[in-house]
């Protein structure tokens, strides 16, 4: 197996993940091409369109109608950069998966993603909770 194969999340096993390039005759793009995209279009210092911006949120749990001030969390979780320990990669579908050197994990999905998740759901939680009066 090739160091860049031994990389790859699942390496050695069935990878759950489905094949961007199965289903629907590739006409949809799935959310590892679509960061890969992404990726590439940054480096030529290109942002996301509005529309992929919203497919992005709406990915991360964001709903772009009710939170549409909240499409920050997405815009900031694309360009987030990767913890120290953690380096990114390509695989020969052009596909970007990540790699831990420390714990020898690797991931399809970028390792902050959880964060911007779970800061979403704070925010909303937090906007649900109501004011006691004497804090108004």
């Amino acid at each position: 197996m090739s160091k860049l194969k031994s990389l790859l999340p699942g390496a050695g096993k069935k990878s759950r993940e489905p094949d961007p390039g199965s289903g629907n005759g590739g006409h949809t793009t799935s959310v590892n091409d679509f960061i890969s995209q992404t990726k590439s279009r940054q480096q030529q210092g290109l942002k996301p369109s509005g529309p992929e911006l919203i497919a992005y949120a709406r990915y991360l749990g964001i709903d772009p109608v009710n939170d549409n001030d909240l499409l920050w969390l997405a815009e900031e979780a694309l360009a987030a950069p990767l913890p120290a320990e953690w380096t990114e990669h390509f695989d020969s579908n052009d596909r970007v998966f990540y790699y831990n050197a420390t714990s020898h994990v690797s991931s399809w999905t970028h390792p902050l993603e959880t964060v911007y998740r779970d800061t979403y759901k704070t925010i909303v939680s937090f906007r649900g909770t109501k004011t006691p009066q004497a804090e108004k």
